[in-house]
């Protein structure tokens, strides 16, 4: 059973007599509630059967239906016609039903594929689409100590500290204030590097990342393939609130799942094109929450192969430091840089709160 209220709307939306947000907000309903879609089916085909009656039995003023009597042989002639008329309005009828049943019903499976699918099957239909060469660009924001479940009212007002472009294992991230610019990114050969302001930089092959660097990668990208993959294998998922053609997913980490870096996590992905628009995810360390990673995308563009590597971003006379460096010259960079960037960071997230 489905509340009155939503009986009415639905019924309302069958006549036409909607506006286009309530329309929307009947819409979200039938993605969130199966109930609410059976009466909505059921409602389509009841409508379709009355209208086909009343076309095909003349009534009085009074409500009675109307018999004529003919005699004699014109009687025999008009009623095999009249049968004749009758049964081929019946037929029509039957058709057009069953032509609006099935036009309901596909438009229905159309709109609302995650009521259809389920939580779980849309992640896995999302991962079976995703498309490794497309190239994606989210506004990141970390926010420490603030665990997912409280942080709703305070996260709308942060904006984001950082633009991401993620093509495949590839990305580049940047991070700007008033003072400084920090980039770092990973190439397609998998070499990690970073560039302060663009005259410093360092450069790290595949098979010597620093697990200090690693952990920025780690905290501040985006691997929805690996994301997808891990919701499947050890969380329980359950649909959120659905609107604007999203699908809203929420994912508790099963306890028999061990231990992990992460924690809780929302997902929002679109219903037509599985493309995922936002990514809401907690950071764990010795069982406690220690940061909400916060993903929006922003835009989706090819964007040229050279964006990924660090000669892009460097200024002609830069420095970079290699495997072939003076020994710990990279070290001291490194550790230059993540200062810099736990700065950046804090003051960005004061001046927000501000």
């Amino acid at each position: 059973m489905i509340p009155n209220e939503q009986r009415q709307q639905i019924d309302r939306w069958l006549d036409g007599d909607l506006s286009e947000s309530e329309a929307e907000a009947v819409i979200c309903v039938l993605q969130e509630s199966s109930a609410a879609l059976q009466y909505f089916a059921d409602r389509a085909v009841l409508e379709q059967m009355l209208v086909g009656c009343l076309t095909c039995v003349p009534v009085s003023a009074r409500g009675q239906v109307i018999s004529a009597a003919v005699p004699g042989r014109l009687a025999e002639s008009a009623g095999g016609a009249a049968g004749w008329v009758r049964g081929w309005k019946l037929r029509t009828w039957v058709w057009a039903t069953s032509a609006v049943l099935c036009s309901v019903l596909l438009s229905v499976v159309w709109l609302l594929p995650a009521v259809a699918a389920g939580p779980s099957e849309l992640v896995r239909q999302t991962l079976a689409e995703y498309q490794p060469a497309m190239d994606r660009c989210y506004a990141v924001q970390v926010q420490p100590d603030v665990p997912q479940w409280r942080s709703a009212g305070r996260r709308r007002l942060l904006q984001s500290a950082s633009t991401l472009w993620v093509r495949d294992h590839s990305f580049v991230q940047e991070f700007r204030s008033q003072d400084q610019q920090l980039t770092w990114g990973r190439d397609a050969e998998g070499a990690v590097w970073f560039t302060i302001g663009g005259r410093s930089a360092a450069v790290f092959m595949a098979d010597e990342v620093p697990a200090v660097l690693q952990e920025v990668c780690d905290l501040r990208t985006l691997q929805l393939p690996t994301l997808l993959e891990t919701l499947l294998r050890d969380y329980d998922l359950k649909y959120g609130v659905q609107e604007g053609g999203l699908s809203t997913i929420l994912a508790r980490r099963r306890a028999a799942a061990g231990i992990s870096k992460y924690g809780a996590a929302e997902i929002r992905i679109e219903s037509a094109n599985r493309l995922v628009r936002h990514v809401l995810l907690e950071r764990i360390e010795a069982g406690r929450v220690v940061a909400l990673l916060d993903f929006s995308l922003q835009d989706v563009r090819p964007q040229p192969d050279g964006v990924y590597e660090l000669r892009t971003h460097l200024q002609t006379d830069a420095v970079v430091l290699d495997r072939g460096s003076r020994a710990g010259a990279r070290a001291e960079l490194l550790r230059n840089f993540l200062q810099l960037l736990r700065n950046v960071s804090v003051d960005l997230q004061r001046g927000q709160m501000r």
